[in-house]
């Protein structure tokens, strides 16, 4: 179950379903129950988490790999890569693109553990790792967006 903090009406969006909960007070608990197919399977799940860790790995590599290009790999020291307008534009987008990456990396694993919703499944963090992967995803999303503008 999960408690609203506000007093008006929630509607949430499942699959193709709307479901309808209202709250008249802090204790009233409400829980949104997805049902018939909408529903993930433990191997879809399983198998959407796979992607998601892959490719956050694969990007935080090809990050990792630019940065370290632009900051040591220099091949005249007298005139260094971060010298160089483009050289800096793909350090800052590869640093936002590191930080978007380990958030979506860390996944579920950030999730509180006491989440009431049971299509979230592996989820071993607190409030705090939740804030923080949100701020890293954000952060990452916005300042890449920024930088290629």
């Amino acid at each position: 179950s999960k408690l609203l903090h506000s007093y008006q009406r929630q509607d949430a969006v499942i699959g193709n379903r709307i479901h309808m909960a209202a709250a008249e007070s802090p204790s009233d608990i409400i829980m949104i129950v997805p049902s018939g197919r909408d529903d993930v399977t433990r191997k879809e799940y399983l198998t959407i988490q796979f992607l998601q860790k892959f490719s956050a790995l694969f990007s935080l590599a090809g990050s990792l790999f630019i940065v370290w290009q632009v900051l040591f790999n220099d091949d005249d020291p007298r005139n260094p890569k971060i010298s160089n307008i483009y050289h800096r534009i793909m350090l800052v987008l590869s640093f936002f693109d590191i930080l978007s990456s380990v958030g979506l990396f860390a996944g579920n694993w950030a999730i509180p553990e006491d989440t009431a919703y049971d299509y979230i499944q592996d989820n071993f963090g607190n409030t705090a790792t939740c804030d923080a992967q949100g701020f890293a995803i954000l952060l990452g999303w916005t300042g890449t967006v920024t930088s290629n503008s």
